[in-house]
């Protein structure tokens, strides 16, 4: 979740479904979803850029749902699924917003 103030995004959210607002060591902020579930991640511009280094963020919206993370199981086959649209690195493969959807897309090595 993209936010000018990831801090205070992450805090309303959690009050929103009686969770916590937890603070990251990059920056963000982030919120359970529930146990055994995913997290909503906070971070600003700059924290996002940082995140993901290269890759085109100017058609993004100002604040929003901007990406989301999938752990895999065969980080190979997804690699596989996604072809030349997917940036590897270490344990992810990410996927820009302009052939995603308008969204980032990271699949995560379980």
């Amino acid at each position: 979740m993209l936010a000018a103030e990831p801090r205070s995004a992450a805090r309303q959210l959690a009050r929103l479904i009686d969770g916590t607002a937890e603070a990251g060591p990059d920056g963000s902020w982030q919120v359970a979803s529930g146990p055994e579930r995913g997290a909503f991640v906070f971070v600003d511009r700059a924290g996002l850029a940082r995140r993901h280094p290269g890759l085109a963020l100017d058609h993004l919206p100002a604040e929003g749902g901007v990406g989301l993370t999938l752990e895999v199981a065969d980080l190979k086959a997804a690699a596989a699924c996604v072809g030349a649209l997917g940036a590897r690195s270490a344990g992810t493969i990410t996927v820009a917003p302009d052939a995603a959807t308008g969204i980032i897309l990271e699949l995560a090595a379980v």
